[in-house]
C-alpha cells in the first residue's frame, strides 16, 4: 500500500466549447492544465495492509526540474508553494527529470501492479501528472481513455475525498471520519516539515 501527493504549478488554462456534462468540463480542465504544466513535487508514503510502515525510511519527496523562467505556472500557486517551503532555486539547479524518474518508476513494481493500493485525497492532477510522465505523451481527449490508463497504470486508488462522499452517514467523531483527517494532516504536516528542512 501506498499513500501520495503531490505539488503542481496551479490551473492556467480553462477549456472552451460545448460539454456533455460537469464531469467532461472536469476533466477536459485537468487535461489542457496537465498538458501544458509540469509537475513539481511527489511524495510516496509505503505501508503494509494493516497500515504499519516498513522498518527505516518509508516516505519519499521526489523534486522535480522547474525553472520559473521557463515554465509556465499560476502565480497565485508559485506563491502558495514558495511559503509552504518549496525552493524553486534547487528545483532548476538540481531537480529530478521527470522522464528519468518515470522510466525508474515504471520498473520499481509499485505501478502496473495488482498487489499495489494506492490511497490518495482528490487526486485527480495526481495521477494526471503521474500518467503524462509514465507515458511521456499528453493525456487522452476523452476521459473513458483516461480511465482505461489510469486503471492500467495504478489498478487499485481509494481517493479518500470520494469515500467520504459514499458514506452519507459519517458522523464527525467516527473512526473513519477520524482516520481520514489523520491521514490528511500527517500527510500536509509530514511534507511542510520535510521543505522548511531542505
Amino acid at each position: 500500500n501506498r499513500i501520495e501527493t503531490s505539488k503542481f504549478p496551479g490551473v492556467v488554462a480553462r477549456p472552451i466549447g460545448e460539454f456533455r456534462s460537469n464531469a467532461d468540463y472536469q476533466y477536459q480542465l485537468l487535461r489542457c492544465n496537465v498538458d501544458l504544466l509540469k509537475i513539481i513535487q511527489l511524495g510516496l508514503t509505503f505501508m503494509n495492509e494493516q497500515g504499519e510502515y516498513p522498518p527505516g525510511t518509508s516516505t519519499w519527496q521526489f523534486n522535480f526540474k522547474f525553472n520559473l523562467t521557463e515554465d509556465m505556472y499560476a502565480q497565485d500557486s508559485i506563491e502558495l508553494l514558495t511559503s509552504s517551503g518549496i525552493q524553486f532555486k534547487k528545483h532548476e539547479e538540481e531537480g529530478i527529470e521527470t522522464l528519468y524518474f518515470a522510466e525508474l518508476l515504471m520498473t520499481s513494481g509499485v505501478v502496473l501492479c495488482e498487489g499495489v493500493k494506492w490511497l490518495s485525497f482528490h487526486s485527480g492532477y495526481d495521477f494526471g501528472y503521474l500518467i503524462k510522465s509514465l507515458s511521456n505523451s499528453k493525456l487522452p481527449d476523452e476521459e473513458v481513455d483516461f480511465f482505461e490508463i489510469l486503471r492500467l497504470f495504478f489498478p487499485i486508488i481509494y481517493d479518500v475525498k470520494y469515500l467520504m462522499k459514499s458514506c452519507k452517514n459519517l458522523k464527525h467523531g467516527s473512526i473513519l471520519v477520524n482516520f481520514i483527517l489523520s491521514f490528511i494532516s500527517v500527510s500536509e504536516n509530514y511534507f511542510e516539515l520535510i521543505n522548511n528542512n531542505d
